[in-house]
Protein backbone atom coordinates (compact mmCIF):
# COMPACT_ATOMS: atom_id res chain seq x y z
CA UNK A 1 0.00 0.00 0.00
CA UNK A 2 1.34 3.56 -0.78
CA UNK A 3 -0.40 7.11 -0.90
CA UNK A 4 2.28 9.00 -2.56
CA UNK A 5 2.53 12.65 -1.25
CA UNK A 6 -0.63 12.19 0.79
CA UNK A 7 0.48 12.49 3.96
CA UNK A 8 -0.15 9.70 6.72
CA UNK A 9 0.06 10.95 10.00
CA UNK A 10 -1.56 10.03 13.55
CA UNK A 11 -5.48 10.94 11.32
CA UNK A 12 -5.17 8.63 8.98
CA UNK A 13 -2.50 6.23 9.81
CA UNK A 14 -5.81 4.13 10.67
CA UNK A 15 -5.88 3.10 6.60
CA UNK A 16 -2.97 1.59 6.84
CA UNK A 17 -3.83 -0.14 10.17
CA UNK A 18 -6.93 -1.61 8.59
CA UNK A 19 -4.99 -2.35 5.76
CA UNK A 20 -2.95 -4.55 7.86
CA UNK A 21 -5.40 -6.39 9.36
CA UNK A 22 -6.84 -7.26 5.70
CA UNK A 23 -3.45 -9.16 4.92
CA UNK A 24 -1.78 -5.94 3.46
CA UNK A 25 1.87 -6.67 3.72
CA UNK A 26 4.03 -4.28 1.37
CA UNK A 27 4.40 -0.64 2.68
CA UNK A 28 5.32 2.49 0.10
CA UNK A 29 6.85 5.43 1.32
CA UNK A 30 9.18 7.92 1.52
CA UNK A 31 10.99 10.49 3.21
CA UNK A 32 9.97 13.38 1.39
CA UNK A 33 6.20 12.44 1.89
CA UNK A 34 5.38 14.96 4.86
CA UNK A 35 8.46 16.29 6.41
CA UNK A 36 9.06 12.20 7.50
CA UNK A 37 5.79 12.75 9.00
CA UNK A 38 4.45 9.41 6.98
CA UNK A 39 7.19 7.47 7.55
CA UNK A 40 6.81 8.40 12.07
CA UNK A 41 3.61 7.38 11.72
CA UNK A 42 3.92 4.37 10.04
CA UNK A 43 7.11 3.58 12.39
CA UNK A 44 5.00 4.19 15.26
CA UNK A 45 2.05 2.16 14.38
CA UNK A 46 4.79 -0.92 13.36
CA UNK A 47 5.98 -1.20 16.56
CA UNK A 48 2.99 -0.44 18.75
CA UNK A 49 1.52 -3.43 16.68
CA UNK A 50 4.37 -5.61 16.72
CA UNK A 51 3.98 -6.07 12.63
CA UNK A 52 7.57 -5.11 11.22
CA UNK A 53 8.36 -8.69 11.25
CA UNK A 54 5.38 -9.44 8.61
CA UNK A 55 5.24 -6.13 6.60
CA UNK A 56 7.90 -5.68 3.90
CA UNK A 57 9.11 -1.92 3.65
CA UNK A 58 9.85 0.32 0.76
CA UNK A 59 11.49 3.89 1.26
CA UNK A 60 12.57 6.12 -0.75
CA UNK A 61 15.46 9.21 0.03
CA UNK A 62 18.32 10.95 -1.91
CA UNK A 63 21.40 10.15 0.28
CA UNK A 64 22.51 7.96 2.94
CA UNK A 65 21.55 10.65 5.55
CA UNK A 66 18.07 10.41 4.44
CA UNK A 67 18.15 6.73 5.19
CA UNK A 68 19.28 7.11 8.29
CA UNK A 69 17.01 9.37 9.23
CA UNK A 70 13.83 6.61 7.67
CA UNK A 71 15.35 3.75 9.66
CA UNK A 72 14.80 6.36 12.75
CA UNK A 73 11.37 7.18 11.91
CA UNK A 74 10.67 3.60 10.80
CA UNK A 75 11.25 2.48 14.11
CA UNK A 76 13.52 0.14 12.49
CA UNK A 77 17.04 -1.01 11.86
CA UNK A 78 16.65 -2.30 7.80
CA UNK A 79 14.34 -1.22 5.19
CA UNK A 80 13.42 -4.11 2.62
CA UNK A 81 14.19 -1.80 -0.25
CA UNK A 82 15.69 1.49 -0.01
CA UNK A 83 15.14 4.06 -3.81
CA UNK A 84 16.79 6.78 -4.81
CA UNK A 85 13.85 9.30 -5.20
CA UNK A 86 11.95 10.53 -8.46
CA UNK A 87 14.82 10.05 -11.06
CA UNK A 88 14.41 12.25 -14.00
CA UNK A 89 18.14 11.60 -15.62
CA UNK A 90 20.26 8.86 -16.74
CA UNK A 91 22.90 10.13 -15.26
CA UNK A 92 21.73 9.76 -11.87
CA UNK A 93 20.70 6.24 -12.14
CA UNK A 94 24.56 5.86 -13.45
CA UNK A 95 26.23 7.74 -10.41
CA UNK A 96 28.75 6.17 -8.56
CA UNK A 97 28.57 8.36 -5.52
CA UNK A 98 24.98 7.08 -5.39
CA UNK A 99 25.51 3.77 -6.68
CA UNK A 100 28.26 3.57 -3.59
CA UNK A 101 25.85 4.93 -1.09
CA UNK A 102 23.47 1.58 -1.84
CA UNK A 103 26.63 -0.46 -1.65
CA UNK A 104 27.49 0.40 1.63
CA UNK A 105 23.73 0.40 3.41
CA UNK A 106 23.92 -3.20 1.95
CA UNK A 107 26.71 -4.07 3.81
CA UNK A 108 25.76 -2.17 6.54
CA UNK A 109 22.98 -4.12 6.73
CA UNK A 110 20.42 -1.17 6.11
CA UNK A 111 18.66 -2.24 3.09
CA UNK A 112 18.30 -5.62 1.84
CA UNK A 113 17.22 -4.07 -2.13
CA UNK A 114 18.12 -1.04 -3.50
CA UNK A 115 16.00 0.87 -6.06
CA UNK A 116 14.97 3.43 -8.22
CA UNK A 117 11.74 5.27 -9.20
CA UNK A 118 11.05 7.39 -11.93
CA UNK A 119 8.54 9.71 -12.91
CA UNK A 120 10.11 11.28 -16.12
CA UNK A 121 12.59 10.56 -18.79
CA UNK A 122 11.38 6.87 -17.07
CA UNK A 123 12.62 4.96 -19.97
CA UNK A 124 16.08 6.30 -20.18
CA UNK A 125 16.29 5.88 -16.54
CA UNK A 126 15.25 2.35 -16.64
CA UNK A 127 17.37 1.59 -19.64
CA UNK A 128 20.30 3.22 -17.31
CA UNK A 129 19.28 1.70 -14.44
CA UNK A 130 19.67 -1.71 -15.56
CA UNK A 131 22.38 -1.17 -17.44
CA UNK A 132 24.37 -0.68 -14.29
CA UNK A 133 23.32 -3.73 -12.82
CA UNK A 134 23.19 -2.56 -9.34
CA UNK A 135 19.80 -2.09 -9.30
CA UNK A 136 17.07 -4.79 -7.50
CA UNK A 137 14.10 -3.02 -8.60
CA UNK A 138 12.98 -0.23 -10.67
CA UNK A 139 9.62 1.61 -9.95
CA UNK A 140 8.42 3.37 -13.02
CA UNK A 141 5.30 5.78 -13.57
CA UNK A 142 3.97 3.19 -15.23
CA UNK A 143 0.24 2.80 -16.91
CA UNK A 144 -1.96 2.90 -19.66
CA UNK A 145 -0.91 6.07 -21.21
CA UNK A 146 2.66 5.11 -21.50
CA UNK A 147 2.93 1.32 -21.27
CA UNK A 148 3.78 1.12 -25.11
CA UNK A 149 7.21 3.09 -24.57
CA UNK A 150 8.02 1.38 -21.70
CA UNK A 151 7.26 -2.12 -22.13
CA UNK A 152 10.67 -2.92 -23.90
CA UNK A 153 12.80 -1.31 -20.35
CA UNK A 154 10.05 -4.05 -18.57
CA UNK A 155 11.25 -6.40 -21.25
CA UNK A 156 15.06 -5.49 -20.44
CA UNK A 157 14.76 -5.52 -16.84
CA UNK A 158 13.48 -8.91 -16.41
CA UNK A 159 15.87 -10.26 -18.66
CA UNK A 160 18.22 -8.32 -16.06
CA UNK A 161 16.38 -10.31 -13.18
CA UNK A 162 15.45 -6.72 -12.12
CA UNK A 163 12.29 -6.31 -10.61
CA UNK A 164 9.72 -3.40 -11.42
CA UNK A 165 6.77 -2.38 -9.64
CA UNK A 166 4.37 -0.07 -11.47
CA UNK A 167 2.81 2.82 -9.78
CA UNK A 168 0.74 5.72 -10.77
CA UNK A 169 -1.51 3.11 -12.96
CA UNK A 170 -4.50 4.96 -12.39
CA UNK A 171 -3.61 8.15 -14.34
CA UNK A 172 -5.93 10.83 -14.10
CA UNK A 173 -4.22 11.68 -17.86
CA UNK A 174 -6.18 8.91 -19.78
CA UNK A 175 -9.28 9.48 -17.84
CA UNK A 176 -9.42 13.25 -18.79
CA UNK A 177 -7.46 13.68 -22.27
CA UNK A 178 -8.58 9.80 -23.09
CA UNK A 179 -5.27 9.09 -24.84
CA UNK A 180 -4.48 5.74 -26.00
CA UNK A 181 -8.44 4.51 -25.80
CA UNK A 182 -7.36 1.54 -28.64
CA UNK A 183 -4.57 0.17 -26.01
CA UNK A 184 -6.96 0.59 -22.84
CA UNK A 185 -9.65 -1.28 -24.92
CA UNK A 186 -7.21 -4.21 -25.79
CA UNK A 187 -6.19 -4.44 -22.20
CA UNK A 188 -9.73 -4.77 -21.37
CA UNK A 189 -10.31 -7.70 -23.60
CA UNK A 190 -7.42 -9.30 -22.70
CA UNK A 191 -8.34 -8.82 -18.83
CA UNK A 192 -11.71 -10.66 -19.71
CA UNK A 193 -10.35 -12.93 -21.57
Amino acid sequence: IGFGWTVINDSTISVVELALEKGVNYIDTARGYGRGASETAIGKLLKEKGLRDRVFIVTKGTSEKQLDESLKALQTDIVDIYMIHAVGSPDIAKNDKVLAVFEQAKKAGKIRYCGISSHQNIADVMNAAVGTGAFDIIMPAFNVVNADVLLPGVRLAAKGDIGVVGMKSANDDWTRKNYKKELFEELAKVAKG
